[in-house]
């Protein structure tokens, strides 16, 4: 076997007059990666010498530019270049929340906008082979820790190292910003019988999990008062014997109109829904819907079924015993019981023919099956039914201008269309989740009610088409609450400044509307258009709420951000206020318990709050609204009381007295925090409790099976 030496070579210098390649190459050769052989004065052709063009760009024509300086080597691991890389990008992220950092022409942008000299790309044509794709920044993002590992407070240290800092100390230590502080994110639950739901991160049922940790980490307590094993979806279904079903369908020739109570109890159910819902639930024109109401009944009492012509369509007899189940939680004296779970059934079985077929009383049956699910806690399903209605009004093309003018009944299908808006805008907003909605497309009036329902009162009226145009608003609160989380920065500039901006066009929209203030309220219809205007306030500013309690934000330092502060905390006040006055007034209770939907952000928001000023490193113990209102930790219990006192005065369906439990509990556990004040509890380690019980309230899916929906029963 042959051995070889091995030599180490010597390195050389090579004077400048003999080296093979030229000093410096031009900008374009750089770029293209390719010799650059210069030309001209000191140059002898072959690349050698630093004449002041290159053989390529005198070729071209070009200008022959060398302005790109040459390039730093850099000594170090690929690991280590990776990290510096990482850590400059989250740098500009962090310094620059609304920044796309993969698009390299905004990076540029940028560093011009800030006088800094950046590097010029090149015109395409003169690209030459190299890849477009060269030009992209490779996409980056900062690991972002899940709610249930993170810190959320952010000056969280361990216990040791707090003992030995004042709150004064800590208040006034400045509270640095970093893109995964905001704990609340897009999550999917699961309900009793497995089924996956996707809740969004701006769904109240996502921002109450972010209470629930806040209370459990201020408190002594390993669980809360109330009952915290939630359920966030209900939506099984109880299947009763079916033969009960194929019995009544074997014996009535025309299923599914069954005599399920007397004519005289069915009036009773009927006059009681058009008098206090329907103004709520405003898809019908009465005087139709009372004929065909008559041959419901004549159907039923006809032995020659053949000869009644235009037999009622099975959707509208849905209509029928949904009204039923609606108003007989509200009427007390009934003299005959209704099979609830019977017609239940045969409601499913009509759901199967109306989901093939669009028509204006299949949109009907879907809208008010909608709001009765909605009551019994199957808050999910209700979200179905009523983007199934709304994809059924677009077939229709009742959203169209054009295609109402085409129909016989415009201003009913007017009326269906906006009542079928509102509704499914305030679910999307609830539950964080898209609508179905183009407000783009959709160019149809406003119910002309002037002329086509003479006898509607003059008050409701003038309500319908305020509500109307309020709810429009909605939609522009939606679309900003998905822009603010999608870049998981909340409290960036352009989105305050943009939720400014909401917030002035919603404060100019309530004065074009003349929406009156709360001490001159006579009428349920103007408590409800007041009512509806907070709670899109309060929606528009909960976010932020939500973030300065979660991360103990120092306010102060921030008028753009206190101005929302105020906003939201007024709103709540307002809204607390108008609950007392609508028991005062002694409206009808199950016309105004419903409203308990629009109460429960107001507590989030009081709740939320209350934590931040019982934090020891806050920057305040109070805020001041005007110069007269000052809202303290006192003010915000009295908030949350005053909805409490509303709800005891209500007649609650079994969603809203959920709601009634959890904020009553909410109340109770904040007392808790109150107590704890002066013990300091920031400086307090609960790894070993709350944390563990928080986790499980995340991920155990038994806790589950279980208890209550917690979409449904906290107004979301």
């Amino acid at each position: 076997m042959s051995e070889y030496k091995v030599t180490k070579k010597k390195s050389r210098l090579v004077a400048p007059e003999n080296r093979q390649r030229a000093a410096f190459s031009c900008d374009r050769c750089k770029t293209k990666k390719i010799k650059c052989k210069r030309i001209g004065d000191g140059g002898d052709g072959n690349g050698n010498g630093n004449g002041s063009r290159c053989m390529s760009c005198d070729k071209l024509g070009l200008e022959c530019l060398t302005s790109i300086p040459r390039r730093r080597r850099v000594y170090s691991s690929y690991e280590n270049l990776g990290m510096h890389y990482k850590s400059l990008l989250t740098l500009v992220q962090g310094l620059y929340p609304d920044l796309d950092i993969n698009d390299i022409d905004q990076v540029i942008k940028l560093g011009e906008s800030m006088g800094t000299k950046m590097p010029k790309e090149l015109p395409e044509n003169e690209l030459g082979t190299m890849e477009l794709e060269s030009k992209i920044l490779k996409p980056f993002s900062p690991r972002l820790e899940s709610p249930k590992t993170q810190n959320i407070i952010s000056n969280h240290t361990t216990p040791q190292s707090k003992l030995g800092t004042t709150p004064e100390e800590l208040s006034s230590k400045q509270h640095v910003q970093t893109p995964s502080e905001f704990p609340t994110k897009d999550t999917v639950v699961i309900d009793s019988r497995g089924d996956r739901h996707y809740v969004g991160s701006s769904g109240t049922s996502v921002l109450f999990t972010v209470l629930c940790d806040l209370l459990l980490k201020r408190s002594y307590r390993t669980n809360l008062s109330f009952d915290y094993e939630l359920k966030l979806f209900q939506n099984k279904v109880d299947n009763q014997s079916k033969a009960q079903i194929a019995d009544l369908i074997t014996k009535e020739s025309n299923f599914p109109i069954v005599k399920f109570i007397n004519r005289e109890e069915s009036d009773k159910y009927i006059n009681f829904f058009f008098k206090y819902f329907h103004p709520f639930f405003f898809i019908f024109d009465e005087e139709n819907f009372r004929l065909k109401y008559e041959k419901y009944w004549e159907i039923l009492g006809s032995n020659n079924i053949i000869g009644i012509q235009d037999k009622l369509s099975n959707s509208f007899v849905g209509c029928i015993y949904l009204i039923w189940l609606t108003c007989s939680k509200h009427i007390n004296n009934s003299t005959q019981i209704l099979d609830i779970n019977k017609i239940f059934e045969v409601l499913q079985i009509i759901l199967s023919d109306v989901v093939l077929a669009s028509t204006i009383n299949s949109i009907q049956f879907l809208y008010l099956f909608a709001r009765y699910l909605h009551s019994t806690k199957n808050r999910d399903s209700a979200w179905n039914l009523i983007g199934l209605a709304v994809r059924q009004a677009i077939s229709l093309g009742i959203h169209k201008k054009i295609m109402s003018k085409r129909t016989e009944h415009s201003t009913l299908t007017s009326q269906v269309f906006w009542s079928l808006y509102r509704t499914e805008l305030t679910l999307c907003s609830i539950f964080g989740r898209p609508s179905n909605i183009n407000e783009d497309e959709i160019d149809v009036d406003y119910p002309n009610l002037q002329t086509s329902y003479p006898n509607l009162s003059e008050e409701f009226k003038i309500y319908y088409i305020k509500v109307t145009k309020l709810s429009r608003f909605l939609n522009k609160i939606i679309k900003e609450r998905k822009n603010s989380y999608q870049q998981q920065q909340p409290i960036s500039l352009i989105n305050i400044e943009r939720t400014l901006l909401l917030k002035n066009q919603l404060i100019q929209l309530y004065q074009d509307l003349k929406i009156i203030s709360i001490d001159q309220i006579q009428t349920i219809y103007e408590f409800k258009l007041n009512l509806v205007y907070n709670y899109y306030m309060v929606t528009l500013t909960l976010p932020f709420m939500v973030y300065i309690s979660s991360t103990n934000y120092q306010v102060l330092n921030d008028e753009t951000l206190l101005n929302l502060m105020k906003t939201g905390i007024y709103a709540s006040l307002e809204i607390s206020k108008l609950l007392i006055k609508a028991t005062e007034l002694k409206f009808n209770k199950g016309s105004v318990a419903m409203d308990c939907i629009y109460a429960y952000p107001a507590t989030l928001v009081s709740a939320f709050f209350y934590i931040y000023l019982s934090n020891t490193s806050n920057d305040m113990i109070s805020i001041k609204i005007s110069p007269d209102l000052i809202i303290d930790k006192k003010e915000l219990i009295k908030i949350i009381s005053n909805v409490l006192i509303f709800m005891e005065s209500s007649k609650l369906d079994s969603t809203t007295l959920r709601i009634y439990e959890v904020i009553k509990g909410i109340k109770n556990d904040l007392k808790l925090v109150e107590i704890q004040d002066n013990l300091k509890f920031d400086f307090l380690d609960f790894i070993n409790g709350s944390d563990q019980v928080f986790d499980s309230l995340l991920t155990n899916d038994d806790i589950y099976t279980n208890g209550f929906d917690m979409g449904a029963g906290l107004g979301l």
